[in-house]
């Protein structure tokens, strides 16, 4: 890496977490964090809607992943290798959001079922939410953290957890 700035060069690496499919169970993929609703899908287990022009390039971008404060969070994600059910041929899965902050607990919804009904590809399902970083919320780094329960199968096999950080400003 250069800086175009100074024309120095460095060195930048980063770890990347994919899912084993070698493994028995659910499986899940990394998430993605955006202040734009275009997101959102239409499977969604929590729904809200953005401001007009809430997306702004340089604050919410999904690489930097910097929101404002009393902003939306939509994050989406995909769902590998759920059990389907043998009456409806349909995954039973639940999500459920937390959100962390040095290591403390400030958020944890509720499980909501996702709905896999519409979905052309049941190997490949996409599932997506949405949270307000409420104004109360200090400025600073957070943790947001999905649990994927696959309601088909034993604990062992049946849970996915991914989580992401990202950093709240004014």
């Amino acid at each position: 890496m250069r800086d175009a700035t100074s024309s120095q060069f460095g060195v930048v690496g980063q770890l990347v977490d994919a899912p084993n499919f070698r493994n028995k169970g659910v499986a899940l993929s990394g998430i993605t964090l955006s202040s734009s609703a275009d997101i959102v899908l239409s499977n969604s287990p929590v729904r809200a809607e953005a401001a007009p022009g809430a997306f702004d390039s340089t604050i919410g971008n999904t690489a930097v992943r910097r929101f404002h404060q009393g902003s939306d969070l939509f994050l989406a994600y995909v769902i590998y290798k759920a059990e389907r059910d043998r009456a409806t041929n349909l995954p039973r899965l639940t999500s459920q959001v937390r959100m962390f902050r040095d290591g403390k607990l400030l958020y944890a919804g509720d499980p909501k079922p996702i709905d896999p009904s519409g979905q052309t590809d049941l190997e490949r399902i996409t599932a997506s939410g949405a949270l307000r970083l409420g104004p109360t919320l200090g400025l600073g780094q957070y943790i947001l953290q999905v649990t994927i329960d696959d309601r088909q199968v034993d604990e062992k096999n049946g849970t996915a957890t991914q989580w992401i950080d990202f950093e709240i400003v004014k």
